[in-house]
């Protein structure tokens, strides 16, 4: 019986009962908080009808299509002034981290860049975390990155700088790694092991549907990721209810530790292991074998040469690349983890792009059966006219069924709109009304 078979021998002997399941248990739910801060960016910066606000100096002639500009007349005729200010309605969200920050325009660009840092610095977080993991240990890998996920997560409701958010997101991203995932399989019994990896990997699915609840109930930004970022905060008593990879403590001869470790999993899971002397002797045969091997050559290879002497040694392929098969199964998971993840991870964060009306209009059931918009105003800055002061309050009443309104020109546009009054333009700018049932 070789090493491997006798540490998968210790852990069947063993059993599964309490011990294993904090494991479980404590990976199925973080792996069901991480889609809220993947996807976030699909309800915390969408794409938001915006309407540029032209400065009150400037006598308008007429804003651009994309209301990223405006031109004024001047004595030399008409001159384009980019727009800094802009009034946004959005039927769906109440704040969005778009119209806090203004990620329209010249600035659209950012809201990709949210997401990308996440992305990205999850790549990164992957491998270092892997050697981290190997050379340290996984439970002090676990610990710090959760607890510096939570921190984070958290965090990113207090800032008030939109380059501070993207620093977080890369740190929150960097951290997202699967060791967690990794110890829960290290401490099951082979039997189990299939099923077990599946049903830790289930509550992702399930933490993406709850992920569009809590975006259909709470539509500010800063709310909603306070909402789903503080259950994080429940992993952290389980974080030291766990111990360290008896595996991990095997191989890397730290066997003392194992023995005590191996103990304890014994008394919760009520069974029975052999002696001490004997685990001990077991646990050396164990790291023995594991061993990285050397294979001596007659002549220096490009992997680098290792001692000398007559005989030139250099290092050998990693153990989950040494033959053929191996490595065809290792690319085919590869490949096919990468086309599965590009279609998952392209439409999950694309799916707002294949509605145009995500929610019903917002309206209100009068009772003679006429669904009607309350009077609400709207900022609009009448186009041609004389003079760079003439701003008007915009009220609907209709007193038929509402048309269907896509976007704020739409509204702009309806026969319903009646000029009723002047109204102050800096008021409405901190006050920016949306229609809303």
């Amino acid at each position: 019986m070789n090493g491997e078979s006798k540490l998968e021998d210790l852990l069947s002997q063993l059993g599964t009962g309490t011990w294993n399941l904090l494991y479980f248990f404590g990976a199925a739910f973080w792996y069901m908080l991480i889609p809220p801060q993947t996807f976030s960016s699909v309800y915390l910066a969408p794409i938001v009808n915006h309407t540029c606000l032209p400065s009150l100096d400037h006598n308008v002639s007429h804003i651009s299509e994309d209301s990223c500009s405006y031109f004024r007349v001047t004595s030399e005729g008409l001159q384009e002034e980019q727009c800094t200010q802009w009034l946004y309605d959005d039927p769906v969200f109440e704040s969005t981290l778009t119209s806090q920050f203004n990620l329209v325009c010249g600035r659209a660009y950012l809201r990709a860049t949210y997401q990308s840092m996440y992305s990205f610095s999850s790549i990164a977080g992957s491998l270092v975390s892997g050697f981290a993991a190997d050379r340290y240990g996984r439970k002090p890998v676990v610990v710090v990155s959760q607890i510096l996920y939570v921190a984070t997560a958290i965090g990113i409701t207090f800032l008030s700088s939109f380059n501070g958010i993207l620093a977080f997101r890369f740190i929150l991203g960097s951290l997202g790694t699967p060791t967690f995932y990794m110890m829960g399989m290290e401490v099951c019994e082979t039997k189990w092991r299939s099923l077990v990896g599946i049903v830790m990997a289930l509550p992702w699915a399930i933490g993406t549907m709850l992920w569009g609840g809590a975006g259909y109930l709470i539509r500010d930004w800063y709310w909603l990721q306070l909402f789903v970022s503080l259950p994080t905060l429940i992993v952290i008593p389980v974080l030291f209810l766990i111990d360290e990879s008896p595996r991990w403590l095997i191989v890397t001869g730290r066997h003392d530790k194992a023995l005590k470790v191996l103990r304890r999993a014994s008394r919760l899971n009520k069974t029975t292991l052999p002696s001490d002397s004997q685990l001990l002797s077991m646990f050396k045969e164990i790291e023995h074998e594991n061993e990285q091997p050397i294979v001596k050559t007659d002549s220096i290879t490009s992997l680098g040469v290792i001692g000398g002497g007559d005989g030139r040694c250099a290092l050998s392929w990693p153990k989950l690349l040494s033959t053929n098969k191996m490595r065809i199964v290792i690319l085919a998971l590869t490949v096919n983890l990468f086309i599965s993840s590009l279609v998952y991870c392209g439409l999950s964060l694309s799916g707002a792009t294949y509605s145009t009306d995500p929610l019903p209009v917002h309206g209100t059931e009068w009772p003679d059966g006429d669904a009607r918009l309350l009077p609400y105003g709207a900022h609009h800055q009448e186009v041609g006219q004389e003079g760079p002061h003439h701003d008007w309050v915009l009220y609907l009443w209709s007193c038929h069924p509402v048309p269907r309104l896509h976007s704020f020109r739409d509204l702009l546009a309806s026969d319903d709109l009646r000029i009723v009054g002047q109204a102050h333009h800096q008021r409405l700018l901190h006050d920016p009304l949306r229609l809303r049932g």
